[in-house]
């Protein structure tokens, strides 16, 4: 939630404010402030990839760049490095560096720009559209999800944007379909963060193969016994019979289960009809786990293929819950504009397109960089405020020659000055 919205009229005024919320702490402790500047008052805050079309300045839910969304980026970054002669020898780093590059020359991409300058926000905020209020937000992250370019989460986070959405989206949904068949006091049990896909195989077997007859389900309740997928036959400490799960129902458990991920597969449709009259449970449950391997390895070779690290990525947990996280990144000062600019960008965590609306995907992008940045401020620049404050800036050397040191806009701020 938003604790103040303030409206700036000058950049006197401005410079009071940061000066004032800058001597906070939280915990005891200083956190670093990041600025984002919006020329016009939009609903979300969305890395390119995930905007809206616009028609007749009116934004509609349909994605700009639908095939990007749809399909992934791998083709669409491959082609522009090729045409700017950016041979592709190794995955790693140097692809979130890329990115960055060409983002900040008008390619699309899936990360957002925010500065650590604050004078960096406000000209934003009032540069390139001086028919709407301008919008600033201040944000701070609220956990220690600031993370280095180089490191272990955002080469993982950059192998996402050259692996196909498709496969992406399936190994987060039967991950997820997965853990959530098993009571939730019970998952840590056999998904734990530091299990391989082996791990986990290993850890239902012996639980498929384990067989409870009595328990005290009064004390620990009923659902920490129904682990799905097996036979169960268990008795409360009196006698009586309190957990039942035939071989049939069972078997039923394993095929419905399966269905979404393997439609089409005959041998499915097999175990789903004539085979419950030929096969015992123990078939069901080793094709499960055979399953379990063919669903979610896929996935896992393209990410090592991908993210350039020389440890191997195996830990399909914890690979499933970092991805779905908005980081905050401090990138290679590669060029002058990002140095001038104290650029940092908001990965957004990752969220599947299946089975919602365009609308609702944008929403959970919005939400996932709330959950790590906490907005504290929106501030308004006032449409009729905004040349009065770019003029101030332009005194401290903030002006499009500083903020975007190429030729063409250092021309343009020079031969401003000598307009009759």
């Amino acid at each position: 939630m938003v604790q103040i919205e303030k409206t700036i009229n000058s950049l006197e005024e401005y410079t009071g404010f940061i000066n004032e919320i800058s001597t906070k702490t939280h915990n005891g402790q200083k956190k670093t402030i990041f600025f984002r500047g919006e020329s016009g008052c939009y609903p979300k805050r969305l890395p390119g990839i995930f905007r809206s079309e616009e028609n007749n300045n009116i934004e509609v839910e349909k994605p700009m760049f639908r095939k990007l969304v749809e399909d992934g980026t791998k083709d669409y970054y491959f082609e522009i490095f090729q045409e700017l002669g950016w041979p592709i020898t190794s995955f790693g780093s140097k692809l979130f560096e890329w990115i960055v590059e060409v983002q900040h020359y008008g390619a699309v991409t899936s990360v957002l720009d925010v500065s650590t300058n604050a004078l960096v926000g406000l000209f934003f905020a009032c540069s390139g559209n001086q028919k709407s209020d301008g919008k600033l937000y201040v944000y701070r992250p609220l956990t220690d999800d600031e993370k280095q370019y180089f490191g272990h989460t955002i080469s993982i986070m950059t192998a996402l944007n050259f692996i196909p959405r498709s496969q992406i989206d399936g190994f987060i949904e039967f991950l997820r379909a997965l853990m959530s068949e098993f009571p939730e006091e019970e998952r840590p049990i056999f998904f734990s963060r530091s299990f391989t896909i082996t791990d986990i195989i290993q850890k239902l077997t012996e639980e498929f193969n384990r067989k409870i007859v009595s328990a005290n389900i009064e004390e620990f309740g009923e659902d920490r016994f129904k682990i799905p997928f097996k036979v169960l036959n268990i008795e409360n400490m009196g006698g009586v019979k309190t957990i039942t799960v035939s071989e049939d129902e069972a078997e039923d458990q394993i095929v419905k289960f399966l269905e979404p991920f393997l439609q089409d597969d005959p041998y499915l449709n097999y175990l789903g009809g004539q085979g419950k009259q030929n096969l015992k449970i123990e078939h069901y449950q080793k094709y499960l786990l055979s399953n379990i391997e063919r669903l979610l390895t896929p996935f896992l070779e393209q990410l090592n293929q991908n993210s350039g690290r020389n440890e191997i990525l195996k830990f399909p947990v914890a690979i499933f819950e970092d991805i779905q996280k908005s980081y905050i990144v401090k990138p290679a000062k590669i060029n002058e504009r990002i140095k001038n600019q104290s650029g940092a960008f908001i990965i957004p965590g990752y969220i599947s397109y299946r089975g919602i609306s365009f609308e609702n995907m944008q929403e959970k992008i919005d939400e996932s960089i709330q959950q790590s940045i906490k907005l504290e401020y929106e501030l308004v620049i006032p449409k009729e405020k905004k040349q009065e404050i770019l003029e101030q800036l332009r005194i401290f050397g903030i002006d499009e020659g500083f903020i975007y040191p190429d030729i063409e806009h250092i021309s343009r701020v020079i031969s401003e000055k000598y307009k009759i």
